[in-house]
């Protein structure tokens, strides 16, 4: 009897499909990275002083995944595929001009006019408002707990 119930409780499980952002996120940061260290190395080795491109991905990625919605997991899949390829093809663009591509979230400091994440986004066809709008209501909840946080005198 425990047996038959251990049975259909695995079927249950099994039949949902559950789209992983955090696995579709790392994937997509990790292809990047790979293309951005070879990338960076060659244009290292021919020129004498790089110029450098900042651009957020984490920014680019939680856009693009906002957008994700309602769509079933094969769709979503697709997408995020196109998504990587045309943003590794961008990276690949940039650096053949000599350019270093640095994410944002690596980096100290940077002039704003280095920063390229608004126009990559409209080249990829993405909405930054959207992870704007994640970004501000996790800052938000993040001041109000700092702000329990601290101690009383």
């Amino acid at each position: 009897m425990s047996e038959s119930s251990e049975t259909s409780s695995s079927k249950t499980k099994s039949t949902g499909t559950a789209f992983n952002f955090p696995l579709w996120a790392g994937a997509l940061i990790g292809g990047l990275f790979l293309a951005l260290f070879m990338h960076q190395a060659a244009t290292n080795a021919t020129s004498g002083v790089a110029r450098i491109v900042v651009i957020d991905t984490n920014r680019l990625i939680q856009a693009k995944a906002m957008t994700a919605s309602g769509k079933d997991a094969k769709t979503i899949t697709t997408e995020a595929a196109t998504f990587s390829s045309q943003l590794d093809s961008v990276v690949k663009g940039l650096t053949a001009q000599g350019y270093v591509v640095m994410n944002s979230a690596h980096m100290v400091g940077w002039p704003e006019t280095a920063d390229k994440t608004a126009e990559l986004a409209n080249q990829l066809g993405v909405d930054l408002k959207l992870a704007d709008a994640v970004s501000d209501q996790y800052a938000s909840r993040g001041r109000e707990i700092l702000q329990l946080a601290k101690p009383t005198r």
